[in-house]
């Protein structure tokens, strides 16, 4: 049997792992849901989470989940799963912490930006790594 955590799972998983009052807008959680996903292979943990690069990266398809990103000025990101709801053995269970934990150190570690640019090193394509770094020089001019 594969360890498996579903997509509103990994999302209480990360929402409670975050460690600040201020909450995560939805385009960092988009990114930190991509590198957990990367973090969660290590793990050998896998997850249903289908990803899309969209103008500034990776978005993660939530349709259909406990997961509701706020409209207009409400930019919180919500999920109606709890962790003590997650129906998975305990061992998957840590080892889905620790992918989102790692993910999260990225974040606080780099920023949003930080961990947009290492995203983006790995983009699929090279017009994405070289539409990043358009993006950025026209950012600074």
């Amino acid at each position: 049997m594969t360890a498996q955590l579903e997509v509103d799972e990994l999302v209480a998983l990360l929402l409670d792992e975050h460690k600040y009052e201020k909450t995560l807008p939805p385009k960092a959680v988009h990114k930190i849901l991509y590198v957990a996903k990367g973090e969660l292979d290590r793990e050998r943990v896998s997850v249903d989470l289908s990803t899309f690069w969209y103008m500034y990266g990776p978005v993660s398809a939530i349709a259909g989940t406990a997961v509701a990103f706020g409209a207009g000025t409400e930019t919180r990101v919500t999920c109606e799963v709890e962790v003590a709801e997650i129906d998975a053995p305990d061992g998957v269970r840590r080892r889905g912490r620790r992918a989102v934990s790692r993910a999260l150190d990225q974040y606080y570690d780099r920023g949003l930006e930080g961990l947009t640019d290492r995203i983006y090193e790995g983009a699929p394509y090279e017009v994405q790594r070289h539409y990043r770094r358009l993006d950025k020089q026209l950012g600074a001019a």
